[in-house]
């Protein structure tokens, strides 16, 4: 393997942990001044003779205000600096930044690792019976990377927020937020998934003498998701496979605006209501049924098709220059145009 691609695959790792490590110290710092914020409206409550100050209505507007004036004190300062990236000009905490940071690190680790040790950055991605691109695969990546981001990015501003209040020293609790059971269910369905399409393409290889991927450029990777994992050198979609892309698309999507809704707004009622006495995320942005479903049906579909009786409803060609053949006349010629 050219040393040019190591050094670059190892490039692309060293970038994958510089943006998490930064992604770490801005969610961290979210959740530690999340804590003084709070700590210092508990104060000026108990501190005023005036019992309206006291009143929710009047401490989520002594929040609001208080992050406000902390955001535009001084705009040469560090902090200021930092704290601009996890607030908002309506005086409102946000995880955005450190969310997508964790997230992207993630990417760049698989590319950075496929470059430094297989010679390709989507080298992680390639069926192992074919070397072309496999959906499940990617299908897998992805998901993983947004429920492990999201749930890291969340993870750090709880223990900065949660382990800097009086109350955990003395009675601690979780500072990591739950997984729901559907979302545990989703990470298994999708790391089977590549399991079971390795096996197929396995017996597509054997049957239809599948050679390996000839073409390794980043646009062609990218097509061979809408192929057949090698098994289909004609160069035609796969109405499953488009299908299926389709389907990820619009799930991933989803749970990336469930994602985005429970980091990029963190209120003054989300600072007041846990009171120190419980981390700001309880829990992952949970899925319902309905999500598992159409997830579940999309990669039967698609392992359904990959498989010797799926394909007997819908037989590939084996070579490109494969042609119907023409009928007959009764004197033995064939049609002519």
């Amino acid at each position: 393997m050219p040393t040019a691609k190591r050094t670059g695959g190892m490039l692309l790792i060293a970038v994958a942990v510089l943006l998490f490590g930064y992604g770490f110290i801005i969610a961290n710092f979210a959740g530690q001044k999340a804590q003084v914020i709070l700590v210092q409206i508990k104060e000026q409550a108990l501190a005023s003779p005036n019992a309206q100050d006291k009143t929710p209505e009047a401490m989520d507007k002594a929040v609001t205000n208080l992050i406000k004036v902390k955001r535009e004190t001084d705009k040469l300062s560090t902090q200021t600096q930092r704290l601009s990236r996890v607030t908002t000009e309506a005086g409102t905490f946000s995880l955005l930044i450190p969310l997508w940071l964790c997230i992207a690190a993630f990417f760049f680790l698989v590319a950075g690792g496929g470059l430094a040790v297989g010679g390709d950055a989507f080298w992680v991605l390639l069926d192992p019976n074919t070397r072309c691109t496999s959906l499940s695969r990617a299908q897998a990546m992805v998901w993983t990377a947004m429920i492990l981001g999201g749930y890291s990015c969340l993870a750090f501003c709880n223990i900065a927020f949660g382990s800097g209040g009086v109350v955990y020293q003395t009675t601690p609790f979780s500072l990591f937020p739950d997984i729901d059971g559907d979302l545990l269910l989703l990470l298994g369905i999708v790391a089977g998934s590549p399991i079971a399409a390795t096996y197929l393409s396995g017996e597509e290889a054997t049957t239809n003498g599948v050679t390996a991927c000839p073409e390794s450029g980043v646009i062609a990777r990218l097509a061979q998701i809408f192929q057949n994992d090698g098994s289909d050198q004609t160069g035609k979609l796969d109405l499953s496979r488009m299908q299926c892309v389709f389907m990820t698309l619009v799930l991933v999507f989803t749970y990336v605006s469930l994602l985005t809704q429970a980091a990029g707004s963190i209120t003054a009622q989300n600072l007041l209501a846990p009171a120190g006495k419980q981390p700001l995320f309880l829990e992952m942005p949970p899925i319902n049924g309905s999500f598992m479903v159409l997830l579940a049906a999309s990669h039967t579909i698609f392992q359904i098709s990959k498989s010797p009786w799926g394909q007997q409803f819908a037989p590939k060609p084996t070579n490109q220059g494969q042609q119907l053949a023409l009928p007959q006349k009764p004197g033995g010629q064939g049609g002519g145009s």
